[in-house]
C-alpha cells in the first residue's frame, strides 16, 4: 500500500482543526477513494464538513489535483494511487 503526501490549499478551518495543511499519508488502499475514506475516518467531522458533499463525494467547490498536473473528477473513486503520488485539495475561488 503506497504512502502518498496530502496538501489542502485555502482550506483554513479544516487545516487549523487538525493542526497542519500537509502530511504524509500510509494509504490502506491504492485508490482515491480509499484515500478519501481514510482521510474521513482520520479526521472526521471536520474533512466532511470542508471537503465532501451529502452524497459522500467531493463537494464542487473543491478541485483535487494528482501530482500536480491531473485533476480528478469529483466521483473518480477508482483513480489508482502509487507511492509518492501527491494530493492537492484546493478551495475554488470565484471572482472575475
Amino acid at each position: 500500500m503506497p504512502s502518498i503526501k496530502v496538501k489542502f490549499f485555502g482550506l483554513h478551518d479544516l487545516t487549523s482543526q487538525i493542526g497542519n495543511d500537509e502530511f504524509k499519508l500510509e494509504l490502506n488502499g491504492n485508490t482515491f477513494g480509499d484515500a478519501l475514506k481514510q482521510l474521513e475516518n482520520t479526521f472526521g467531522a471536520p474533512f466532511r464538513k470542508a471537503i465532501l458533499n451529502n452524497e459522500g463525494e467531493v463537494d464542487n467547490t473543491i478541485q483535487v489535483v494528482k501530482n500536480e498536473d491531473e485533476w480528478l473528477s469529483r466521483d473518480g473513486f477508482n483513480y489508482r494511487l502509487n507511492e509518492g503520488d501527491k494530493l492537492f485539495f484546493f478551495l475554488m475561488i470565484a471572482g472575475g
